[in-house]
Parts: structure tokens; sequence; C-alpha cells
């Protein structure tokens, strides 16, 4: 079994187009796929941070990505004036400037024990 959590809107296209093809080749493949920002254990975080934090590029997804990969993340950029502000990945909504990696990890621990404890129940399976 495969479980697919995505970080990006795009990828639910992709994955679905691709999810078949791999069934073909991968016949006792099964694969799940959610979207990270729709999992029902980030209602803890909305409820102490605000609904905001879950936007694109906002505190939550910066503080996965100190977390997860911190040379990527440029972090003199933080600022609550960018949100709305389009960029080559998307638009900055929101204010990362509370963004941590500690913040980041909490989080990244809640997505996986989730995704460990509830398996299908809350994952779309594709194939």
């Amino acid at each position: 079994d495969v479980y697919f959590v995505s970080g990006h809107g795009g990828n639910t296209r992709v994955i679905r187009t691709v999810a078949p093809k791999l069934a073909r080749v991968l016949p006792n493949l099964k694969l799940y796929y959610h979207r990270w920002w729709k999992l029902p254990c980030l209602r803890p975080f909305t409820r102490e941070l605000g609904d905001e934090a879950v936007n694109h590029a906002g505190l939550l997804e910066a503080s996965l990505m100190l977390y997860l990969c911190p040379t990527l993340v440029h972090q003199k950029a933080f600022s609550h004036e960018h949100s709305g502000t389009r960029t080559v990945s998307g638009i900055v909504n929101g204010d990362q400037r509370a963004a941590s990696a500690s913040l980041g990890k909490r989080l990244f621990l809640s997505i996986v024990e989730f995704t460990v404890k509830n398996k299908i129940k809350a994952f779309e399976r594709l194939i």
C-alpha cells in the first residue's frame, strides 16, 4: 500500500492521471491519496493558530518546510505584507513570521500519526 499525502493542490490531477497507469504495471498496488491541509488532524492547529494558518505559503506550510527542508526556506522574506502576492509557485496567503521548525515537526508528526492510525478511512483510494 502507498499513502500519498500531497503538499500541492496541483498534484491531484497528476495523481489521478498516473494512478491507472500504475495499476496496469503494478496490479497489486493500492494507492491512497489525501491533501495534507484537509486532514482532520489539522483541527487542533487551526483552533490554536486560526484558519488562516493553513493558507498557501502560510504559517503551517512554512513551518513544515522549516522542519523538512530548511535550506529551501527564505525566512528573510517572511512578512505579513506579502499576503496575496503572486510568486512563481503561487500566491502567498498568510503571515509566516511565527513559522518554526518545532511547529513544523509537531505538524509533521501529527500528519504521520493520523495517516498510520486512520489509513483507509480518511484517504481516497485511487487504485
